[in-house]
């Protein structure tokens, strides 16, 4: 330890091209794996209540001596009372300090430190801690000092030169490789030595020091070296101008530097994290992966950022901490609340002593392509099922062929009353065997269809008289069909098959009753609507409907209703072949089919399918010129899917008005509770993690019972209207919706905001 301080000749870095940008960014990544901070926190009072061992160590008091005393325990008596009170004002205003200092240790020596201090405000905006970083320059200080004693030694070129830039005395470490004698110097101002450009910039160097009166630095490169000039007001209005070369330094930061983009075109997230998990280094795909810039993610805890559930972070953790890696698959979850499936090789860092210091983290995403890889598994499953069930359905036909058959012999003999009974019983249950074949016939074979029109309010009336002739009479029927529904191409048979396994499963979701809708409407599908569908692209399409009233799904259920023999009936009440049967068919003809449900709220399935004529194409186009628009008014639009988020916001902005977003009812009423003068409308989804939509609802009516709200779902019947009027709901946007039906519905909500007020 050097037993005085010197003079801080060191000024602030100068940019020189991209250098200090790159090499900024790999300081965060050498600081990030060496923790060398020296930590201190007074009270506002400036009584320390907190040193860390680093800081102990380093000035060898120890945290008993250091506890409770004041902080001018280490001062030094270098720094000049002005030096000290500047300090002190800018802390005292709740501003952040910077800067240079030397302090004194336990046994008189003297340690310079390079210190930032962060005052923590109390609501009224009062420091009432401070946060000392420190770090040891030291060693540093005393090779500047060894520079400044011996510099003709160390030094390539040194100056002594007035305030017009002539020089007055000279130095030169190598003076056999100066092309004139150092007395030629003398006298001279740069413009006689250098050439005009760089004669120039040495002298704004020297007039910036003059005019800051504190060490100023050039970087320039002559004849394919790089130099630094480093000049410091002395003083008789003199300045020591000192010029090294630094080639070997400069063309090591290039080399840095290409490295630290590499980080950054890499195609993995790569970061570093603390031993207690803080983040301390993120690369630029860990932005495009995760979502949160470095800014954003360095400092927060990883367990808590980027982890639903935390004890899969512990697990991995222990795993890392007993092998010194830890290579896996593990679930993580985006800025935007999506989970991600990525490939983590966490790998332990350590000093040369052997001790853990931080974790380096590499994560591939792989979510794609296990998606891909779950597809293809589920598609080679299904074709295995559909080749065992076309041939078992096969040999079925063979064997119900003659039982049907016999059964007609049998009615024609003279039998009695409970022999009629039997083989009528046997009669239908070979013809429901003989149904359930063709529909397994159909899955293994594909589906076959034989394109035609179809006009949908036929289709709709057979269902509908089938519908009413069969189903207990307390299951309330309602058939709505506009007259002007229109047209679509494909397979009436098949597709009755489809609507009569809807209409079946709705009628056994009802063992008590209820009421079974059944609609179609014609629906323009436009860039917002398709934007929360999936495998569907822009058009004018028909859509029946089949909605009940009864138990309802679970998401566990709805996830694999579609999957071949899967069902919720008895053994023998379902094959699990009707639903899977039905997504097929309908994709064969183009559409989709979507499912509403909540359990005890009933269960809506909406199959859509493309119109067939094409007097109706330029439909969506007309709805959307004259859609009413936004004069600027704030919107907050609440919704757990990420991509009806975005596209309903791009769609808003689009119109004229403000926009902005939360993922869940608890994000959204904190944003409210911050924003609320500012937001006129409230759009929310009903269905959302954390704080449904309801709940969010009643919160957000308490700090504000007049705010216009509009309520989203998937399903508007069984009295969920009602339950919303309660809490001055007045709108409901049923899901999908298009942009005609959302930019009319914000119109009509605040147009009537706009009466009341």
């Amino acid at each position: 330890m050097n037993q005085g301080c010197y003079p801080d000749f060191k000024s602030k870095p100068v940019d020189f091209g991209n250098k200090v940008k790159h090499t900024d960014k790999l300081r965060n990544l050498e600081n990030a794996l060496a923790a060398s901070s020296l930590i201190t926190i007074t009270d506002a009072q400036g009584i320390i209540i907190h040193a860390n061992e680093k800081f102990c160590e380093t000035s060898r008091y120890t945290q008993n001596e250091l506890l409770g005393q004041e902080h001018r325990i280490i001062n030094s008596g270098y720094h000049s009372k002005e030096f000290m009170h500047t300090l002190w004002q800018t802390i005292s205003r709740g501003d952040i300090w910077r800067g240079e200092m030397c302090n004194q240790a336990k046994n008189g020596d003297f340690f310079w430190v390079d210190t930032t201090i962060v005052p923590f405000l109390d609501s009224l905006g009062k420091p009432y801690q401070y946060y000392a970083i420190r770090h040891d320059i030291t060693e540093r200080k005393n090779v500047e000092e060894k520079n400044r004693l011996i510099v003709g030694a160390l030094s390539d070129l040194v100056f002594i030169i007035d305030r017009r830039g002539t020089i007055l005395d000279f130095h030169a470490a190598n003076v056999n490789r100066l092309a004139f004698q150092p007395e030629e110097f003398l006298g001279k101002t740069p413009e006689a030595i250098f050439s005009p450009e760089l004669a120039e910039q040495m002298m704004q160097l020297i007039r910036r020091t003059v005019e800051n009166q504190r060490t100023e630095i050039l970087e320039y490169s002559l004849s394919g070296k790089y130099y630094e000039a480093h000049s410091t007001p002395l003083e008789k209005n003199r300045l020591i101008v000192i010029v090294r070369d630094v080639t070997q330094a400069y063309l090591m930061n290039e080399r840095l530097r290409e490295q630290a983009e590499l980080l950054d075109h890499a195609r993995d997230a790569i970061h570093v994290r603390s031993l207690d998990h803080r983040i301390l280094y993120w690369n630029d795909s860990s932005t495009r992966l995760y979502g949160y810039s470095a800014e954003e993610a360095v400092g927060q805890a990883t367990r808590t950022l980027l982890y639903a559930d935390s004890t899969i972070f512990d697990r991995a953790f222990a795993e890392l901490l007993e092998k010194g890696e830890f290579i896996g698959d593990i679930e993580q979850i985006r800025k935007d609340r999506r989970k991600i499936l990525v490939q983590a090789h966490w790998t332990l860092v350590t000093s040369q002593d052997k001790k853990s210091r931080s974790v380096l983290c590499v994560n591939s995403d792989i979510t794609e392509k296990r998606q891909l890889e779950e597809q293809l598994l589920r598609a080679q499953r299904l074709e295995s099922i559909g080749a065992l069930a076309g041939g078992i359905a096969h040999d079925l036909n063979n064997i119900l062929t003659p039982i049907l058959l016999a059964m007609e012999v049998f009615q024609m003999g003279t039998l009695t009353t409970e022999q009629q009974e039997l083989v009528k019983t046997i009669k239908m249950s070979a013809r429901r065997g003989s149904d359930i074949i063709k529909q397994v016939l159909s899955f293994a074979r594909g589906v076959e269809s034989h394109a035609v029109p179809i006009d949908v309010r036929n289709l709709l009336s057979d269902i509908e008289r089938i519908v009413r002739e069969t189903f207990p009479k307390k299951i309330r029927i309602r058939v709505n069909v506009p007259h002007d529904v229109w047209q679509i191409r494909g397979d009436e048979t098949l597709l009755h098959q489809v609507l009569m396994n809807l209409v079946v499963n709705a009628r056994d979701a009802m063992p008590d009753g209820g009421q079974l809708l059944i609609e179609a409407e014609n629906q323009p599908l436009d860039a917002q609507y398709v934007g929360m569908l999936p495998d569907i692209s822009p058009g004018n399409f028909v859509i029946l409907r089949v909605e009940d009233s009864g138990i309802g799904m679970a998401p566990s259920v709805i996830e694999k209703i579609f999957e071949p023999f899967f069902t919720t009936k008895g053994v023998t009440e379902g094959t699990g072949l009707g639903l899977s049967t039905s997504i097929r068919i309908v994709k064969a003809h183009g559409g989709i089919i979507r499912i509403y449900s909540e359990p005890k709220k009933g269960s809506r399935f909406d199959v859509y399918l493309p119109s067939w004529k094409s007097e109706e194409k330029n439909a969506i186009d007309q709805i959307l010129m004259t859609a009413p628009r936004g004069n600027g008014e704030n919107i907050l639009v609440i919704d757990d899917e990420a991509s009806i988020r975005n596209v309903t916001q791009q769609t808003l902005e689009a119109y004229g008005y403000r926009v902005v977003t939360a993922p869940d009812g608890a994000e959204a009423v904190a944003l409210y509770a911050a924003q609320q003068d500012t937001i006129h409308l409230i759009l929310t989804d009903m269905m959302m993690p954390v704080l449904d939509g309801l709940a969010t609802i009643q919160v957000i009516r308490k700090m504000n019972a007049t705010i216009p709200i509009i309520a989203v779902s998937g399903l508007e019947a069984n009295g969920r209207l009602a339950r919303l009027s309660l809490f001055d709901v007045k709108f409901f946007l049923p899901k999908p919706y298009s942009a005609e039906t959302l930019l009319q519905t914000v119109h009509q909500a605040l147009q009537e905001y706009k009466k009341l007020n």
